[in-house]
């Protein structure tokens, strides 16, 4: 039976601005960190470094067995996950590298009016929703 009270349904996401809000999620590069690799290495090898730390510290300790597992089987995936964005940075900002290279000497205007509709990038990926 209703009470003639209806519940406001969820605001629609605008996948637009949701894309160009993406370009200002931005981190700049540690000191030192001037190439693509290097930013890799510190992201993987610290991620890597915190499974090593659980294991050295937690495995020694009288903890159950299957909690154990269970928690580091979850730790093994945050640290999958965050290789994998490592490595996209690493991707993208190898790309940036290329382009600021080959920028300065190309002769014609490809450069000049580079435009990346965000209702065309939304399209690329296959979720329904952000």
């Amino acid at each position: 039976m209703s009470t003639g009270t209806s519940t406001p349904g969820r605001p629609p996401i605008d996948l637009d601005q949701k894309v160009r809000d993406l370009l200002q999620h931005t981190e700049a590069n540690a000191t030192g960190e001037d190439a693509p690799i290097r930013n890799f290495d510190r992201r993987a090898n610290s991620s890597l470094a915190l499974i090593k730390y659980i294991d050295d510290h937690v495995a020694n300790q009288s903890v159950y067995q299957a909690v154990y597992d269970r928690h580091m089987a979850l730790l093994h995936r945050m640290v999958l996950v965050s290789l994998i964005e490592a490595f996209e940075r690493f991707i993208k900002e190898l790309a940036v590298v290329c382009v600021d290279a080959i920028a300065p000497i190309t002769i014609d205007n490809r450069f000049d009016q580079f435009t990346a509709s965000p209702g065309l990038l939304a399209i690329q990926f296959g979720a329904g929703s952000v």
